[in-house]
């Protein structure tokens, strides 16, 4: 309230010095602003405000011929003034409303096509049943031109799933992957890794991965989509999400996982047979009895290989085994010693690869042999 007095005040005031000013002005044609705030006794802005006033009113009009450089004018030419301006606003914003009636159809048209295309650069669809699903995979990899980035948390099946990654590395494309250090440990996947490495792809490996995607060309991308997005009836889904955006944000995610996992290590020479190096030289004897030695220690271990690879922890393999978890922890140790392996974890993967574990016992469990990668 007191503020709204204060501003009706100042107004007030303004106007009163404006009347005074004026009055001068049509008394004495040599009248100077200076001169009359010695006389009134008025600060600089108070004869500032009162001659904007007077401006806005149209009274005062700039002149080459007085002192001040103003001419007051009378109130009648004052009005014609305002009218005039008025005029000259209206007639402005009529043209203005003109032009923007006349503009309208070819933003509608024109620009609107190219927003309409703007638009269209996100786009996505969820492509359901296992058959659609294979097709749309298939195909957005087919129309690759540049780059592939995946990661996989699922591995690789049949030689076919990795078809389409082979014909883009004979295209010229560069293709990455990541895979599960758990998957890549198969005989099989390590096979079709190996084929992707051997024709010019980049692959890796590591412990554990975000989520499971395909980026095409940084503009096109490849997601498996969640149970409750999918209808009822089906249980599997494709996300094909097509924005340049989007894309190059997943991509840089790929690029973190790329940049913390390892490369894959060259396949291993055939072990089967030993796996402990001699530091010297042996007779056929000492050999024989080496590799009897081996294979002992192969069967006699076996179950316990097996819970290794699936990540069990000492106590529980001591519980499933009914011996003491020291006796598990003596027998891990020499079974890392004569697999060269330096942990747990490896200790199961050489041995898969060595053939000491049969293949069916990771095909059957693919839960476990995840749970196992995971763990690290």
């Amino acid at each position: 309230m007191l503020g709204a007095q204060q501003e009706t005040r100042d107004v007030q005031g303004c106007r009163e010095r404006a009347l005074t000013v004026y009055a001068i002005a049509l008394r004495d044609t040599s009248w100077r602003p200076e001169d009359i705030q010695t006389i009134e006794g008025w600060t600089e802005p108070d004869i500032t405000s009162a001659i904007d006033w007077l401006i806005d009113m149209g009274l005062l009009v700039r002149s080459s011929t007085t002192a001040s450089g103003w001419l007051a004018l009378p109130p009648e030419g004052a009005m014609g003034n305002l009218l005039l301006a008025t005029y000259q606003d209206l007639s402005y914003l009529l043209d203005r409303a003109r032009h923007t009636r006349e503009s309208l159809p070819l933003v509608l048209t024109e620009f609107q096509a190219v927003h309409s295309r703007h638009q269209s650069e996100a786009r996505l669809q969820l492509v359901t049943g296992s058959e659609r699903v294979k097709a749309a995979l298939e195909g957005a990899l087919h129309s690759a031109r540049r780059e592939i980035v995946t990661m996989h948390i699922e591995r690789p099946r049949t030689q076919a799933s990795i078809e389409p990654y082979l014909s883009a590395l004979q295209r010229g494309l560069s293709v990455r992957s990541i895979h599960l250090a758990s998957s890549a440990a198969i005989p099989t996947v390590s096979g079709y890794l190996n084929q992707l490495s051997t024709l010019g792809g980049e692959v890796r490996t590591a412990a554990t991965l975000p989520l499971q995607l395909s980026v095409i060309d940084r503009s096109l991308t490849l997601l498996p989509a969640t149970d409750e997005f999918l209808p009822n009836g089906e249980d599997t889904g494709l996300v094909v999400l097509r924005s340049s955006v989007l894309g190059a944000v997943l991509h840089e995610l790929f690029a973190h996982s790329w940049a913390n996992s390892s490369a894959m290590p060259p396949p291993l020479l055939e072990q089967r047979n030993s796996l402990v190096k001699p530091q010297h030289r042996v007779g056929p004897a000492t050999c024989g009895s080496r590799q009897r030695d081996t294979k002992s220690l192969q069967h006699r271990h076996q179950a316990l290989l097996r819970m290794l690879a699936a990540g069990m922890t000492d106590e529980a393999i001591g519980r499933k085994l009914g011996i003491h978890v020291r006796t598990v922890r003596r027998r891990v140790s020499e079974l890392s010693a004569a697999l060269g392996a330096d942990s747990r974890f490896q200790a199961g993967v050489n041995a898969e690869r060595a053939g000491w574990l049969d293949q069916a016992d990771f095909e059957d469990a693919p839960q476990v042999v995840g749970a196992a990668g995971s763990g690290g």
